[in-house]
């Protein structure tokens, strides 16, 4: 049996999510189901790399090409994949890694002369059997550097993930403590929260999310690119939106995704004025259980810096996020720069972009 894998460029993604359903690390984002609205609301390009070892798919990864926001042409853009490249988990180590060079190697199919890097994050344990250690050792970082990417500076080092399979007592006592204290906080603020999957549910995230948004600067998410989303995953039950309320007013708000048995801390934003009431704290303690109830096992609460000191801007996100007992689960995040000249054009026009709307 061949050991080398080969790589197509592919176009069967009904293939492609047969296989992710089988598979343990296959997950929402690496899924052609989101694909539709990245690709109508958003005009990203979508190419699916897929890995074969005797004519059987054991690997592959989704890639969008995305272009700055708000230029008039496209002359630019960069490869992006999330929680992927995704590798069978049947195989050996030695091989998955093959098979993961391979993929990252032939990411280059995707690009063009515009193309400034290829950026992608993955959780170690969708890569690696469970049964290893979870720490990254040098040779981990190896495989990457080895085909010519590089850890993105400040970028992700961990997730979060709750296990949703003990009780909800449990899953409270193994709060920090103080978190546990935040939520007795909001309790006697008598905070209600409740799950809104609905076009006005939308409405009030998006509403939270532009003052969130824009108090951190940040690039901001097109409101139709979020209805395209709920409009393809909330008849599928695949998406959730959550509103927490004080004095009948929504503070604070969250859209989980949801795929197999995993829900996925999707987006979230909340009104500052009002973080006294520790509001967000009882939301994720609502979305806790209400993802119980529907039998979900584990809640991902998505990327944070692999160590966080008090001077780091992610450092109250981090402790949140810490704050919910979740395992801390390694996550790789590399990059492979294609052209340093469009990477410093892309950074100045960033700039720009801030500047002139913000």
């Amino acid at each position: 049996m061949s050991s080398e894998p080969k790589i197509y460029l592919s176009k069967d993604f009904d293939k492609w999510e047969n296989f992710l359903q089988k598979e343990e690390a296959g997950n929402i984002f690496q899924s052609p189901v989101i694909l539709p609205a990245y690709v109508r609301a958003l005009k990203f390009n979508a190419y699916l790399l897929t890995a074969q070892l005797n004519q059987e798919i054991v690997g592959g990864s989704l890639i969008y090409k995305r272009f700055p926001p708000k230029l008039p042409i496209r002359l630019i853009n960069e490869l992006y994949t999330s929680y992927g490249p995704i590798v069978a988990e049947e195989i050996m180590d030695n091989v998955k890694i093959k098979v993961i060079q391979a993929l990252l190697e032939n990411a280059k199919k995707c690009a063009d002369t515009g193309t400034i890097k290829h950026t992608f994050f993955i959780r170690r344990d969708y890569i690696f059997n469970k049964e290893k250690d979870t720490r990254p050792s040098k040779m981990d970082s190896d495989m990457f550097v080895e085909v010519g990417y590089r850890a993105v500076p400040n970028g992700y080092g961990q997730t979060f993930v709750i296990n949703l399979e003990s009780n909800l007592q449990s899953i409270i006592n193994n709060f920090e403590k103080r978190t546990r204290w935040s939520l007795n906080k909001a309790k006697k603020f008598n905070i209600k929260a409740q799950t809104e999957n609905s076009q006005e549910g939308l409405k009030t995230f998006y509403k939270l999310y532009m003052n969130t948004a824009k108090r951190h600067n940040s690039i901001i998410t097109p409101f139709n690119f979020l209805d395209e989303l709920y409009r393809i995953l909330a008849p599928k039950k695949m998406m959730d939106i959550y509103i927490a309320y004080f004095d009948n007013m929504p503070v604070s708000t969250t859209i989980t995704l949801n795929y197999k048995n995993t829900a996925y801390y999707y987006m979230a934003a909340s009104l500052k004025k009002f973080h006294y009431t520790q509001a967000n704290t009882y939301l994720q303690f609502f979305i806790i259980s209400k993802l119980k109830d529907k039998g979900i096992k584990r809640y991902d609460l998505l990327c944070a810096p692999q160590s966080c000191d008090i001077d780091n801007p992610q450092y109250g996100l981090y402790l949140f996020k810490r704050g919910f007992g979740g395992k801390s689960v390694p996550v790789f995040h590399y990059e492979q720069i294609y052209s340093k000249m469009l990477s410093a054009i892309e950074c100045r026009l960033s700039h720009i972009y801030k500047k002139l709307f913000f």
